[in-house]
């Protein structure tokens, strides 16, 4: 028998299990659970906590009040944070799973939601994230969710998915302010259908309009809302200080230079020595890896131990004189005023900031930590030499053979240059509704939140790789995208044989 029969008795088995309504997900969900089931096996045995633990078990004001709320039910109902890691991990495969049938049933190919799933639960560093008492756990299952509606409204038009994917959104923020940036991937999915409004009759096209808007805006506005509410009634503020001012000191600290103009000399003039050191210990010479490596080490002993402090410290003590300051107690205005010595840096040296932004933009999509061995023996030699002349955190190296760190960043690189291919196709074809036009309208959603949270990460932090694997969902299906439409082309050709 030739190659083209059972090519295309293959293709078609493939789109008729995609089909099936309760076949599909059963599978994908028996996979996922064998892959949870494994990770908790191999686990720690119990939440990791960390040093942000803390401040998301107590509600701190800088935490938005989504994942202290997650955590605070858990011990209600538990009677302590035990049952936290089977709880993530289980949520996260569930939506894995969910995720992988939406898209399965979107380009009607089973093979295709497959890949995607094994990508999803096959990475044992966002299953690691599982077990951490953090928010990156639930993030990913807001994220999940919210491509899940996408793949199903770019398949059916359903505004109630749309509606869905929002209150993803709006659950996301509640969790991770920098979610805020997922409003990008709900443009991305709601343009299409907008624009196919305009080629309805007029009745029709304002019932439609106001429906889809308000689907889009209502979910996502809402829960926002509330938790602005919640946070202001708690706290007094409903700003996360974790989120804009303090992450923006602390990204362009190392940035400063002696004499540069500043409308805020008095704060400029505290960080800059503070600064200094950083600023030499960065420069290691040794290569981006290990630049990147103490940027990341650097960020927080910087930030927490020395210049936030005495940025607000002076800030306090211009308002208030020298004579009364010992009286004059720090107060919100004096955090507004180091926030806005960040913003006039950035508007006075935005190439120097743009470098830094770019710098860890990158990084978010080929994270330094995954290394050789060769590279992780530069590394540690920078970061000894480095950590002899500054205060650093530790920095956990991962350490693969060559052939996986090939594979992974090539991977990561098709990821990269997938996303530009769908945007470059969401602009060109945005009303297509065959399969590969459809999965590259969810890669279009992809790319679109996937790059409006790194550059927003980026604009505040360096490149952590806990950035980078909360948004590994968006990356997978962009690492998928091109086999995709290669297979679902060949697919087109085979029936048609």
């Amino acid at each position: 028998m030739s190659a083209g029969p059972l090519a295309g008795r293959a293709v078609r088995a493939d789109a008729a299990a995609a089909a099936r309504p309760l076949a599909l997900p059963a599978a994908y969900a028996l996979i996922a659970a064998a892959a949870c089931v494994a990770a908790l096996a191999m686990g720690p045995g119990g939440p990791i906590l960390t040093p942000d633990s803390s401040s998301y078990m107590t509600a701190q004001p800088i935490r938005p009040i989504g994942y202290p709320a997650f955590l605070h039910a858990v011990i209600a109902l538990f009677g302590s944070i035990a049952a936290v890691p089977a709880l993530q991990v289980v949520a996260y495969g569930t939506a894995a799973a969910a995720l992988a049938t939406a898209c399965a049933r979107l380009v009607r190919s089973a093979a295709v939601g497959l890949t995607l799933l094994l990508l999803l639960v096959g990475n044992a560093a966002v299953l690691r994230h599982g077990f951490m008492v953090m928010a990156e756990a639930p993030h990913l299952v807001a994220l999940l969710g919210m491509l899940a509606a996408a793949a199903t409204h770019l398949r059916t038009g359903s505004r109630s998915a749309l509606a869905t994917a929002s209150a993803c959104v709006g659950a996301g923020i509640l969790i991770r302010p920098v979610d805020m940036a997922l409003v990008a991937g709900l443009v991305a999915l709601a343009w299409p259908a907008l624009r196919r409004a305009s080629g309805m009759i007029v009745p029709g096209r304002a019932a439609f309009l106001g429906t889809s808007i308000l689907a889009l805006c209502l979910p996502a506005a809402g829960l926002w809302a509330a938790g602005t509410v919640i946070q202001q009634a708690r706290h007094g503020s409903s700003v996360t200080g974790s989120f804009f001012g303090f992450s923006l000191l602390g990204k362009v600290a190392p940035l400063l230079v002696t004499g540069a103009p500043s409308e805020h000399p008095a704060i400029r003039g505290a960080i800059v020595p503070l600064a200094a050191p950083y600023r030499a210990a960065m420069q290691t010479g040794a290569g981006w890896l290990a630049d990147q490596i103490i940027d990341i080490a650097a960020y927080n002993p910087l930030l927490y131990r020395y210049a936030w402090d005495a940025a607000v410290e002076a800030a306090r003590a211009q308002r208030c004189g020298a004579a009364a300051a010992a009286a004059c107690a720090v107060g919100s205005i004096d955090r507004a005023a180091v926030t806005a010595f960040g913003l006039d840096f950035v508007t006075r040296r935005p190439a120097a900031y743009a470098e830094a932004v770019a710098q860890s933009y990158l990084g978010l999509w080929v994270p330094p930590p995954f290394v050789t061995q060769a590279e992780a023996d530069l590394i540690r030699s920078s970061f000894a030499r480095a950590a002899a002349s500054v205060p650093l955190d530790p920095v956990t190296l991962h350490i693969y053979p060559l052939p996986m760190v090939i594979l992974v960043r090539c991977g990561l690189a098709l990821a990269f240059l997938s996303s530009w291919l769908a945007l470059a196709a969401w602009l060109a074809f945005p009303r297509s509704c065959d399969p590969i036009g459809r999965m590259l309208m969810l890669g279009a959603v992809a790319a679109a939140a996937t790059h409006a949270v790194f550059l927003a990460t980026a604009g505040l932090q360096p490149a952590l790789p806990r950035y980078a694997i909360g948004m590994w969902p968006t990356v997978a299906i962009l690492a998928v995208l091109p086999f995709a439409i290669c297979y679902l082309k060949l697919r087109t050709r085979w029936l048609a044989d």
